[in-house]
């Protein structure tokens, strides 16, 4: 039994506390802002911070000649006795917590920021001496306010921190609210050089939000007399945004809406030759034939494009439903849902001759400076900046990964998400404020916010790439809404190359036709006239007018045997590239089977790696157990083990088995295929692994004879199978099933895939066989399934699509293989 002696109790060296405020704030912008937190908890309308580097506090303090203080005044509720005894001075406590826990809120309808009752130590961070004048509301005529003062060098000596010493007074405060006097401010130099007051100014700017989403409390800095001027991100300033975007998730839906401006596809003034493109396109209907062409993309009516209103050029929106979205985390079944929250977010050309608001900005360099200095998406709880990592998005990774170097670029950036109190109690912030909490709701949080960030990389990339197809189908002649392939446009430049090249053969016979019958003109008008000089005027004058004409021809002739050599020529290289064509598409063909291939594997990779697992995990226990002489040679551990080897072995083989058709050597055989008897062979492959999952495959219909390549079929049929395995194993997570099941039916010439799950996002459904589209989150899906299975078909003379049928969910569900390619007559 525990010694309960009333001898024995923890005691805390007052150390600890002076190193708490040391290592909980890393710098003096976050202190400054905790403290201003105080100001709007108390439900002040403003908070004043005056920092004087070499003045003192002078008469009414307890430090009156400590060198230079920070003071903090506000006109908020102010603190009794009780409240300082129990709140300031009990380190750890908060009656904010109560609040919070019980979803109340203050007189002004303000939920508090502070819960950890660590705040006050941000002032060890700050200076030496602390000291609080307060008049509570309601204070009786007697005792209108306190001031309360200690030091932190008190705190340094190793004493027992309830030998601290605080000094406290009942004063006459006639203003209610607080004034908050740290003195014997430290490092002076933080304070005083320029480039420490940028930082600050710039810090204060970005944890205490510049886009006015608090409107009832207001903050003003000065040092030394000279105040700071705080960012405020204006709608002048933001109205010289090429992009902007808004979302809000209100705990059932997340929606993204986008907007996008003709200067967002304006080349540099620099690219002459885009820019005469860009005006003649564009400039001359303002964007409308460009618009139309990009509204018949198929990914633009998924991703809900439209004309857009002036100034914007287009706009766009999706909404996805939060329980529908794969893997957002759980607990116990139930999503993790962050509370409701929204954002803005605006991207910026920053070139020399891009918008801006010339009245503010008078040079585009003076743009660019400002932009720089505000950059970045930030978080705001109730106004006040938590403090995320420079680019805790990723926009930078996803600008140079490739394929989204369209998408929004970090420095041209800013935007803000504006969370609450009241609404997120459960994005916790860490006990530093230097971020989030990692928390399941937290997680659903950052995956929503990856979301919108696929949604507009995606968007930019489809804009900036219908750009570049549209201008060069205009460029070579093509009218818009008519896109031709490349092999359509090198057969027309082959046939009107050839037809160049005949009709200068017939202009070349003309021409030696023509010349022979001026020649012969001349000489018969020598012939009759063999004294030129005795000949009239009028001949001498049409002779020398025809040696004149036959000497222009002779000279256009050369000409045209150039030309006509320089077409030849052109042919030439034209059927080159024809045949360098046919290679390439030889080659994507190629590359299809190898991606495919690669898509097989990754199922097939991890089936292995389970095997080798199992493998190794026994093969351990029985060295184990033979070391320890716990197992004779002949005993029955050793002969299971062994069946298990010989099992395992006869796994792998068939994995092997099954990757074999899709092997380079046998890629391009084409052989006499039962389909029945394939499925079942594909069922039977895929069982275990469905089996585990809660999913089970079931083969229905008459099969049918084809004649095709198996790596092939069995590639095309592994990616929808394993499409179907994802988005089933979402569906039971969510406990929104509890099994799935893949129903496979023959219907010659068909053959049909579909799943109980809820079906093909609309997001994605006219563009679902488009490369790199998908509706998994960022990072889990390539969005290349699809798109290499219709190659793979498309080079067996078959295709695939979606069944017109809808499920319960009102979403098409069916994949539909048309197999009439491959099968004999």
């Amino acid at each position: 039994m525990p010694d309960n002696s009333p001898g024995l109790h923890f005691e805390i060296d007052s150390w600890v506390v002076f190193q708490l405020g040391e290592q909980l704030v890393t710098d003096v912008v976050q202190a400054l802002v905790e403290l201003v937190k105080n100001c709007y908890d108390a439900d002040a309308t403003y908070a004043k911070v005056t920092i004087d580097t070499k003045g003192e506090p002078g008469e009414g303090f307890y430090y009156t000649d400590a060198k230079g203080y920070l003071m903090i005044e506000d006109n908020g509720t102010g603190m009794t006795r009780d409240r300082i005894r129990d709140g300031w001075l009990y380190i750890s406590s908060s009656h904010k917590r109560g609040f919070k826990t019980e979803r109340r809120l203050t007189a002004k309808g303000r939920t508090p920021l502070g819960d950890k009752g660590l705040g006050r130590l941000c002032t060890q961070r700050l200076g030496t001496n602390v000291e609080i004048l307060t008049r509570p509301d309601g204070a009786g005529s007697e005792e209108t306010g306190y001031r309360v003062s200690f030091s932190w060098a008190d705190f340094a000596t190793g004493r027992s921190l309830n030998e601290i010493g605080i000094h406290f007074n009942p004063i006459e405060r006639p203003e209610k609210g607080t004034l908050l006097l740290v003195s014997g401010l430290k490092d002076s130099d933080q304070w005083t050089t320029k480039e420490s007051l940028e930082n600050l100014q710039s810090g204060l700017s970005r944890l205490i939000s510049p886009f006015q989403l608090v409107r009832d409390f207001f903050v003003t800095v000065s040092v030394d007399g000279v105040p700071l001027q705080l960012a405020d991100i204006s709608e002048d300033v933001r109205s010289a945004a090429t992009l902007r975007y808004s979302f809000e998730s209100d705990g059932t839906t997340f929606r993204i809406s986008g907007k996008a401006r003709l200067d967002f596809i304006r080349p540099a003034p620099s690219n002459t030759l885009e820019q005469e493109a860009f005006n003649r396109l564009i400039e001359r209907d303002k964007g409308a034939s460009f618009v139309g062409y990009l509204l018949n993309d198929k990914r633009a009516k998924d991703m809900g494009f439209k004309k857009g209103k002036s100034p914007w050029l287009v706009e766009y929106q999706i909404n996805k439903k939060l329980e529908e979205m794969p893997g957002l985390p759980r607990i116990q079944g139930v999503l993790a849902d962050p509370g409701p929250f929204r954002g803005e977010v605006d991207s910026f050309d920053l070139g020399e001759d891009a918008p801006r608001p010339t009245d503010i900005f008078s040079r585009a360099r003076e743009f660019r400076e400002y932009i720089n200095s505000i950059h970045g998406i930030r978080v705001y709880r109730d106004g006040f900046g938590v403090r995320v990592g420079e680019d805790w998005l990723g926009l930078g990774r996803q600008w140079t990964g490739g394929r989204s170097w369209y998408g929004l670029k970090p420095a041209n950036t800013i935007g803000f998400v504006a969370i609450t109190g009241h609404d997120n109690p459960k994005l916790l912030e860490t006990t530093n404020r230097e971020g989030f909490t990692d928390t399941p709701h937290y997680r659903v949080f950052y995956s929503l916010m990856q979301e919108f960030v696929k949604f507009s990389g995606d968007a930019q990339n489809l804009i900036r790439r219908s750009w570049n197809e549209f201008r060069h189908e205009r460029k070579g002649g093509e009218q818009a809404g008519a896109p031709i392939s490349a092999e359509e446009l090198a057969t027309q430049m082959h046939a009107r190359l050839a037809a160049a090249t005949a009709g200068t053969d017939r202009l070349r016979a003309v021409g030696s036709t023509l010349q022979s019958a001026l020649t012969h003109c001349v000489e018969t008008i020598k012939d009759a006239n063999e004294d030129k000089a005795d000949a009239p005027q009028e001949v001498q004058d049409a002779l020398r007018e025809v040696e004149s004409v036959v000497g222009v021809f002779q000279s256009v002739r050369e000409e045209v045997e150039r030309g006509a050599a320089e077409v030849e020529r052109i042919r030439q290289l034209g059927e080159q590239v024809t045949g360098r064509m046919e290679s390439l598409r030889t080659q994507l063909a190629d590359m299809y089977e190898t991606v495919g291939l690669g898509l097989t594997a990754e199922a097939l990779s991890h089936e292995i790696a389970e095997i080798a697992n199992g493998l190794a995990q026994r093969t351990q226990t029985i060295r184990q157990k033979i070391d320890k002489g716990q197992v004779h040679p002949t005993s029955r551990m050793l002969t299971s083990y062994l069946t298990h080897v010989t099992t395992a072995v006869g796994a792998l083989r068939k994995q092997l088995q099954h990757l074999a058709p899709s092997l380079k050597y046998v890629r391009h055989q084409r052989e006499e295929i039962e389909l029945s008897s394939f499925l079942r062979d594909m069922e039977d492959y895929h069982r275990p692994r469905l089996d585990a999952a809660g999913i089970r495959m079931e083969i229905k219909g008459e099969g049918f004879m084809v004649k095709i390549n198996r790596g092939r079929l069995t590639q095309v049929f592994d990616n929808i199978v394993l499409n179907s395995e994802y988005w089933l194993k979402q569906e039971i997570a969510a406990k929104r099933l509890t099994s799935g099941v893949i129903t496979v039916t023959t219907d010659k010439p068909f053959l049909k895939i579909a799943d109980n799950g809820r079906g093909i996002d609309p997001s994605v459904e006219a563009s679902l066989f488009e490369p790199f589209v998908t509706a998994k989150p960022l990072g889990q899906g390539r969005g290349l399934g699809m798109f290499i299975s219709t190659q793979l078909l498309e080079g067996e003379g078959c295709r695939i699509g979606l069944a017109p049928d809808r499920n319960s969910h009102g979403r098409l569900y069916v994949f539909e293989i048309d197999l009439s390619g491959v099968i004999d007559a």
